[in-house]
């Protein structure tokens, strides 16, 4: 089905102001209002924050992103440890021991068992990303594994994949794998920088990494996430909902402060690696590193840094050096450290939550080891606090919404359900707003607990009499939206048989397809049946009660 209707960004900014001065929530400068007036403004500031029509970067925003990309490269390469006083030698020493301890775990019987011994098991977890590698023909597993040639920056990585294969038949997919693209099997330099959205002002530098480097980044960051669930308790899973929670308690109560850093997948220096962190650890990961990436019109550069957004093993490795950070604070200001119940800290990635008390020792120690602290995005004083796409006021959950293209009908479904949700969490309806984009796209009412894309979420009572009941079940049938993904169908004469037995029985063929993933979506009309269609999206939280607010919410918004 084809999308025809154009949605005018200028008009769809006045329908939403329309909306806020009818119910007297005009712009506030005063940073001290009631949570519904900081959640009007919110809103303003966010709804195209992250507008980008046909979902990619303008060369401004590209040339933006290299630049800070390249600004971080110099700033690493620049960097030389600095200990400003007494206090920050001790955190500097505790730091040490904490990831010296991180890194060789206490057994009763072996002693001290570094990470690099869990190595021996890391078939276990070795596994292709989702995203496309340096040689690969397609980003599938099948096609990326055995139909590809490989790539990597040292020989020494095919030899150790070739042995760390355990599997007898994946050792045999890699010898009909070699048989037919073995000669174009090759050495690389490093990755190559490409540019992905970030906002309406810039994008965000990523790479890509050889095929093989990416399986072992990949398997290393797997088991590096084991032991920082062990010794942390931090999982990364669901930590983004302990850190949410710890930034609502922080608004309520002034006792959290957050912490978001610029760029921290770039700054992670080869020269603080090797300050604070022991030094098997330091050439361990180095082995499966890129020594240097390509960027667009510059060539290669020699990377200052242990990583880039991109390589398998940075989100846990910076969590890791980052929950480091605060335990050595911590000590130093004789606070107990609680991973269990009502933990105190909170860290995922680069966003850091910790007490007020800590909050600045934690900055200053962030910037003598080379971080940047975004001042912007840091809060450890009054109502605000964010985390994790979480932003609260007075304990109120307050973010705007971001929305990012209105390329398609699924966009603009995409819209509406986000903006009545919105509406059911601020109070703040949004009659003129949802119905400027109502009129642009089909009328297609699904349960609440259908995906954003599908149709148009809607209480039961909105569309009760209007739908075929089933004969069997006796409950309603509609119509929705579903993403057909991008596959290829297997024919008879398979390049790798093996291979493909292997990704069957992983999961990465199914009903005799192969499943790519593709930037682009398409969609078809299905039949589906609601034997609960007001049910609750989540019976485990508080959604039911809120489900009330939502059905109020989305009939306002969508009958005016």
């Amino acid at each position: 089905m084809k999308f025809k209707s154009k949605i005018d960004t200028d008009a769809l900014l006045f329908h939403l102001d329309e909306d806020l001065y009818h119910q007297g929530l005009r712009p506030c400068g005063n940073p001290l209002v009631e949570p519904k007036r900081f959640a009007a403004d919110q809103i303003r500031k966010t709804l195209l924050k992250k507008f980008l029509p046909g979902g990619r970067c303008s060369d401004k925003q590209e040339s933006r992103a290299i630049l800070t990309f390249l600004e971080s490269l110099d700033r690493a390469r620049k960097y030389r440890l600095t200990i400003p006083s007494l206090p920050y030698e001790f955190i500097h020493g505790q730091v040490r021991k904490r990831l010296w301890e991180f890194w060789n775990v206490t057994s009763p019987l072996c002693g001290y068992i570094p990470l690099i011994e869990d190595f021996r098991y890391l078939d276990g977890v070795i596994r292709p990303g989702p995203g496309s590698s340096l040689g690969a023909v397609e980003n599938d597993f099948y096609t990326k594994l055995f139909c590809s040639p490989l790539t990597y920056t040292s020989e020494t990585l095919l030899r150790q994949y070739r042995i760390i294969i355990s599997s007898q038949r994946w050792g045999l997919a890699e010898q009909n794998r070699y048989i037919h693209h073995g000669m174009n099997d090759s050495t690389v330099r490093g990755s190559r920088l490409s540019i992905v959205p970030k906002n309406d002002e810039t994008g965000r530098a990523t790479c890509t990494e050889p095929s093989i480097n990416m399986l072992f980044q990949l398997g290393i960051g797997k088991l590096l996430e084991r032991r920082l669930k062990k010794v942390y308790n931090i999982d990364l899973k669901d930590q983004p909902f302990k850190n949410q929670r710890l930034a609502q308690l922080g608004s309520m109560s002034d006792t959290f402060g957050t912490i978001d850093l610029k760029s921290a997948s770039d700054s992670i220096s080869l020269e603080l690696l090797n300050n604070i962190c022991p030094s098997d650890m330091v050439r361990f990961l180095t082995v499966y590193r890129s020594p240097e990436v390509n960027i667009p019109g510059l060539g290669f550069i020699t990377l200052p840094i242990i990583s880039t957004m991109g390589n398998g093993y940075t989100f846990p490795l910076q969590t890791i050096i980052f929950a480091s950070i605060v335990h050595a604070v911590y000590d130093l200001l004789g606070i107990r450290l609680q991973r269990h119940g009502a933990y105190n800290f909170g860290v995922f990635g680069d966003d850091i939550i910790v007490t007020k008390r800590a909050y600045p020792v934690v900055v200053k120690t962030l910037e003598m080891y080379g971080f940047v602290v975004n001042k912007d995005k840091s809060f450890y004083e009054g109502p605000f606090r964010e985390s994790c796409g979480a932003d609260y006021y007075l304990g109120s959950l307050v973010r705007g919404v971001y929305l990012k293209r209105f390329d398609t009908m699924q966009d603009v479904y995409v819209a509406i359900n986000t903006l009545n949700l919105w509406s059911s969490r601020t109070g703040i309806y949004l009659p003129s707003t949802t119905r400027y984009l109502l009129a642009r796209c089909k009328w297609l009412p699904v349960p609440r607990w259908e995906s954003d894309d599908a149709g148009i979420k809607v209480p039961y009572k909105m569309v009760v009499g209007t739908l075929r009941i089933d004969r069997f079940v006796q409950s309603p049938l509609y119509r929705y939206f579903s993403i057909i993904p991008k596959s290829v169908k297997i024919s008879g004469n398979i390049e790798n048989p093996d291979g493909a037995l292997v990704a069957l029985l992983s999961g990465n063929i199914r009903n005799e397809r192969i499943v790519r993933r593709s930037p682009r979506r398409y969609y078809k009309l299905k039949w589906n049946c609601a034997p609960g269609w007001d049910n609750p999206v989540d019976p485990s939280t508080n959604d039911g009660v809120l489900g009330q607010q939502w059905n109020t919410a989305v009939y306002f918004n969508l009958n005016g």
